[in-house]
């Protein structure tokens, strides 16, 4: 999968010094969900290739996302249209980077 840019830039850092995957995570992350008081029986399953490819639809359209993410449009209307209507929304989802989200949290 092409990442966008945004994506690379949030991964930049990391490249070859983090672990995709650190040990025992699934069981770190089900505690983290636990302690913040997510209703662990409400948690959408792979929510970010969700969020993703939500907002990547409003942007460049079914067909471009289908590819994008190697699912077929059928699945991709079912499953991700229609959770946000905004493109201006899906427009800052995209924008969004270390540097960008470091200066609002600063400025904050």
């Amino acid at each position: 999968m092409r990442l966008e840019p945004n994506v690379a830039a949030w991964l930049a850092d990391h490249v070859n010094k983090t672990p995709i995957q650190p040990e025992a995570f699934a069981k770190k992350w089900k505690c983290l969900r636990r302690q913040a008081g997510f209703d662990l029986s409400q948690w959408v399953a792979d929510w970010p290739r969700h969020t993703a490819l939500t907002f990547h639809a409003l942007i460049h359209g079914e067909v471009e996302t289908s590819n994008w993410a190697r699912t077929t449009i059928s699945k991709l209307n079912h499953n991700y249209r229609g959770l946000v209507e905004n493109k201006a929304d899906a427009q800052t989802f995209w924008s969004l980077t270390p540097a960008n989200v470091d200066a609002d949290v600063k400025a904050s």
